[in-house]
């Protein structure tokens, strides 16, 4: 034998030659005799222990019964390893002591020898006993639970999660058992779990029962539907002395998985019905006496427990339903009056998180919520958005993020896929739920920074889908004293507004400000929400309402990038233009070089100067080069045109950077800066020249003065 690693003291024990551990080795071979095999292991164990002992010495264990007792002696109990109790652990040796003497509590008793007996199992596991299942028709039994093993013993017993949830307790019994259907599961159909044993050093053990698929079937009973009648079998009218439980096969629910659930008529609690269930009742009374001891070192009254279902009976199918999204419960939802739609609001705690949602089953006078499953295994159904309907790939969703962009909220409805033949879509309405801002929200979008390479008016999104739509726009200048600018009037266009692409602009900018826009919304039920953006404007060096006027007038996109490639294109024509007018002119002067030169004694004989022309000529070049440049004359031309139109022009300084005319406080445009606007030269002829062809081309001028001889 080992020390054991807690020396020389354990409970209220003191070990005169200190504490041993001894292992026994469980073989596999003893599940195909779980009674027999198991019990030569038991009896070996005792005779090792015994053979030990002579008659004036006394052995004892440590049981930690429910009753109280905490020792007990060897001799009156042996090892004990089955349904009942595990007995293995600790085991004491005293020349005098008995095991009832050391159940004093008043100090330390001192015995010669402590022995911790542990138990090895190759295969992992412990079969108790086998029962036979066939459909329907599952037995009845108990599992171990937490006080099967000593109490505060140096082994311990940790129940399967699933007992907590379906299994019954009988009371004297101080959960050393827990009364539950033994049934196939999803992963090892030939062995239902109970729990796990936990020894010191040593791998934990599986502790269950075998399954076989044996015997007859159960024939149901007639459908119920639980809210129309008792639950309860033909012999059995009072609930009260049955064990109900709800039980689905794989084919009645599109995960294809087992589901057992323990259902309590008689408390109002949370449990559910789903649509092709079968109930299961059990004899309440004979399992709970199966379970009574009248004994003080017995645990279970009866050593080998299984009883049979008294009756089974499905749910029925036909309840009529609405499958509604929602978010934790159908509590969450409000039904608009007289329609199949509902709305919720989110609440300002679930803003910019993800939020689980789902769609559960509305059943009329369902107060208690027992049915709000109902359909929810029938097929895999999702809660939708019902712009993506017809093309559901990828949109139906368990969770949605509800952000400061109005990301998340609209309109959503449900959507079902693997439908199983519990899904009785004749007995099903589809409802939709409107998903809002909780009443007088306000949401801060981002900031938007204008200059003056694009026009950017103040805006507000004209509506959200079909569940919110603007009533009117605040706009707000910081450090202004003029008061906010108020628009109630957003539905149509007029001098101030101008609705396009479900945008409202409004037609007017602002100079080298800050502007805070709060658009107000209303929903679908009449409650608001709003937004907040500010807009930062720059210094902006001209007026350019002709602009705006032509935004007005044509409907132009806002910051419409076409614009540019319009602009674009006509810039590259007029190069293709002038390049092939330079080609011609050369051309052409080519073949007039010829009768030039023979008319050259002419010239003289008349007294003529030659080069008088020739620098005319250059001059006209000159001249026509520098309207196809378009640097001076054109921007002439186009101080020109602003100045017939009525608009402003600006003056220019000595750096030549044009500065606004502009009050700071009136409502201007964005654009391009007009550079280097000179005033045309009144001796100039090249200056007079460029400005009387606004609205021609450059070329015409350029032909006419080669025409003068």
């Amino acid at each position: 034998m080992d020390n054991f690693s807690n020396g020389n003291e354990m409970y209220n024990l003191k070990f005169k030659s200190g504490l041993k551990v001894h292992y026994a080795e469980y073989q596999s071979s003893f599940e195909r005799n779980e009674i027999g095999g198991l019990g030569y292991l038991l009896r070996r164990l005792d005779i090792l222990l015994l053979k030990h002992l002579n008659s004036t010495r006394k052995f004892s264990k440590h049981i930690g019964h429910n009753v109280g007792y905490k020792y007990t002696s060897f001799d009156y109990s042996g090892f004990i390893l089955n349904t009942q109790a595990c007995t293995f652990g600790l085991f004491i040796e005293d020349v005098t002591k008995r095991g009832e003497e050391l159940n004093s509590l008043f100090g330390k008793h001192t015995v010669d020898y402590g022995v911790v007996v542990l138990l090895k199992v190759p295969s992992g596991r412990i079969v108790l006993k086998t029962f036979p299942t066939k459909g329907t028709n599952i037995r009845a039994s108990v599992c171990p639970f937490t006080n099967w093993v000593p109490k505060g013993g140096v082994i311990k017993f940790n129940p399967e999660r699933k007992l907590y949830d379906i299994g019954h307790f009988e009371q004297s019994n101080d959960k050393s058992h827990v009364i539950t259907p033994i049934y196939m599961g999803d992963f090892d159909l030939n062995f239902f779990l109970c729990g796990y044993l936990i020894q010191p050093n040593l791998p934990r053990i599986k502790i269950g029962y075998g399954i076989k698929i044996d015997g007859p079937d159960t024939s149901h009973q007639k459908r119920i539907h639980p809210l129309r009648s008792e639950l309860n079998c033909k012999k059995y009218d009072d609930v009260g002395k049955l064990y109900v439980y709800g039980y689905m096969e794989r084919d009645t629910n599109y995960m294809k998985r087992v589901f057992m659930e323990r259902i309590e008529p008689n408390l109002y609690k949370d449990y559910k019905f789903y649509s092709e269930q079968t109930l299961i009742f059990y004899d309440r009374i004979k399992l709970e006496g199966d379970v009574k001891s009248d004994k003080p070192h017995r645990k279970l009254g009866k050593e080998h427990i299984e009883r049979r279902p008294v009756c089974t009976r499905k749910t029925s199918n036909n309840v009529k339903a609405m499958l509604i999204p929602t978010l934790a419960s159908l509590d969450d939802v409000e039904r608009i009056s007289n329609t199949k739609t509902y709305y919720l609001f989110v609440n300002e705690s679930n803003i910019n998180r993800k939020i689980s949602v789902k769609c559960l089953t509305k059943v009329k006078n369902d107060n208690f919520k027992h049915f709000d499953h109902f359909y929810s295994r029938a097929a895999n159904i999702s809660v939708i958005n019902t712009k993506y309907v017809d093309n559901p790939k990828g949109f139906a969703s368990t969770e949605i993020e509800f952000s400061d962009k109005l990301d998340g909220f609209g309109i959503y409805t449900c959507i079902a896929t693997d439908k199983t033949k519990a899904y009785n879509e004749k007995n099903i309405t589809i409802a939709t739920t409107y998903m809002l801002p909780v009443n007088g929200y306000k949401f801060t979008l981002g900031g938007i920074a204008s200059n003056e390479k694009y026009l950017n008016f103040t805006t507000c999104k004209r509506t959200y889908d079909k569940w919110g739509k603007i009533i009117s726009m605040n706009l707000a200048s910081e450090g202004s004293t003029d008061g906010n600018i108020f628009i109630k009037d957003v539905s149509n266009n007029n001098e101030d507004i101008m609705i396009k692409d479900n945008m409202v602009a409004y037609m007017h900018l602002f100079n080298f400000t800050r502007i805070h826009v709060t658009c107000t919304y209303e929903t679908i039920i009449k409650t608001t929400f709003a937004t907040e953006q500010i807009y930062q404007f720059p210094l902006i060096s001209h007026n350019i309402t002709n602009r705006i006027n032509n935004v007005k007038k044509n409907g132009n996109k806002i910051d419409d990038i076409h614009l540019y490639w319009i602009g674009a294109f006509c810039i590259t024509a007029m190069i293709l233009i002038a390049i092939i007018a330079s080609i011609y002119i050369m051309r052409k002067g080519r073949v007039k070089s010829g009768g030039t030169n023979g008319s050259k004694k002419s010239a003289k004989g008349s007294g003529k100067d030659v080069k008088g022309p020739k620098k005319t000529a250059k001059g006209n070049k000159k001249t026509a080069k520098t309207t196809l440049g378009g640097k001076s004359s054109m921007s002439g031309s186009i101080a020109s045109d602003m100045s017939k139109s009525g608009t402003s022009v600006s003056n220019t300084s000595a750096s030549g950077i044009s500065t606004s005319i502009v009050p700071n406080n009136k409502k201007v445009t964005t654009g391009k800066k007009i550079a280097n606007n000179k005033k045309p030269d009144p001796k100039s002829k090249t200056n007079t020249k460029s400005s009387d062809t606004k609205g021609k081309s450059p070329l015409k001028g350029f032909f006419k003065l080669k025409k003068k001889k």
